[in-house]
């Protein structure tokens, strides 16, 4: 692809290179790697929707159908990327009307944000089981599941949606994560602050978590018997070092912010955020695999396979969802 030097036109309505960018293709090594790991992410996780859609009983209903909606943030994330990232696709949407190439960018963004929303969900369900565990079953959360999913992917994707058709007119092209740059500071603020707030709130959870977490951990070590207080504190262990692992993944993108305002160029860093994004998406599900016997158990017998589950009573090895 021949390096591209027209200048940015804001009148014309058409799509073309940010201010100061003459190529909109990147390192074809790191393309390459990056699309890969994400199009394994995207099998992965579809083979672990499938999986956990076995697994579904009406008891486990809520947690499960959280966790195939992070899957399918997951997945809509890594398409996002791939999309973002990609050399032919930035040369096709060169010239293009800026509103068609700006709502083509809503789309990619509506994965990466909503993961976030719905990890905050699964952090306030482990509250709703770990302190007020007598309401569970008729708290909205749980009773209304599929509602308040589904809000939140509407409210997510209206306001995305909304973002790029307000602001199209500063849709611009780059050779990293192309289509969907804004050289204008007011769409990137919407989308910082749309990720910020749910970030907060799961930060605020997590560390009542993990002081309730203690607790429980010290009745466990007594001698507490109870499955479902087991079984709890399984669940909350998974939501933990997946919060964890969140905050861990957009380290790359906070440092990247960091040379941005010392005005250092380290385009590297742009495509280690985008191998972050595809190993966060895999180890997730490898974190529950290895905590839920349940799902080694589905995915044994899935696979023609017979395991043999534990019937000991005492076994600490609990079915561990969300």
């Amino acid at each position: 692809v021949s390096t591209l030097t027209a200048a940015f036109v804001t009148d014309d309505g058409l799509l073309r290179l940010c201010p100061g960018v003459t190529d909109y293709c990147g390192d074809f090594s790191w393309e390459i790697a990056c699309t890969t790991s994400h199009i394994v992410a995207i099998i992965i996780n579809i083979f672990h929707i499938v999986i956990l859609k076995k697994m579904n009983n009406e008891l486990t209903f809520s947690l499960l159908n959280i966790l195939m909606n992070i899957s399918l943030a997951d997945i809509l994330s890594s398409f996002s990327l791939i999309i973002k990232i990609n050399c032919a696709i930035h040369h096709l949407s060169d010239g293009k009307p800026r509103l068609i190439t700006a709502l083509l960018s809503a789309s990619t963004d509506v994965g990466p944000v909503s993961r976030v929303y719905i990890l905050a969900l699964a952090a306030w369900e482990r509250i709703v089981a770990m302190c007020y565990s007598q309401d569970y079953q008729t708290h909205v959360l749980v009773s209304r599941n599929m509602v308040c999913i589904a809000s939140m992917w509407l409210f997510v994707t209206a306001a995305v949606f909304l973002r790029d058709f307000i602001f199209n007119e500063t849709h611009c092209l780059t050779a990293i994560l192309g289509v969907g740059n804004y050289y204008a500071v007011e769409p990137k603020a919407i989308i910082f602050t749309l990720m910020l707030i749910p970030t907060l709130v799961i930060g605020v959870l997590v560390v009542i978590l993990a002081r309730k977490q203690r607790g429980v951990q010290g009745l466990i070590d007594a001698g507490e018997q109870s499955t479902i207080l087991r079984q709890n504190y399984a669940d909350t262990k998974y939501v933990l070092i997946l919060c964890v692992l969140f905050y861990i993944s957009y380290l790359p993108t906070l440092m990247s912010f960091v040379l941005l305002f010392l005005k250092i160029k380290f385009l590297v860093f742009n495509w280690v955020i985008v191998l972050m994004f595809a190993i966060y998406g895999v180890g997730n599900i490898a974190l529950y695999g290895v905590l839920s016997q349940a799902y080694q158990q589905q995915i044994l017998k899935s696979c023609g396979l017979h395991g043999t589950t534990s019937t000991a009573p005492n076994s600490q090895i609990v079915e561990t969802v969300i």
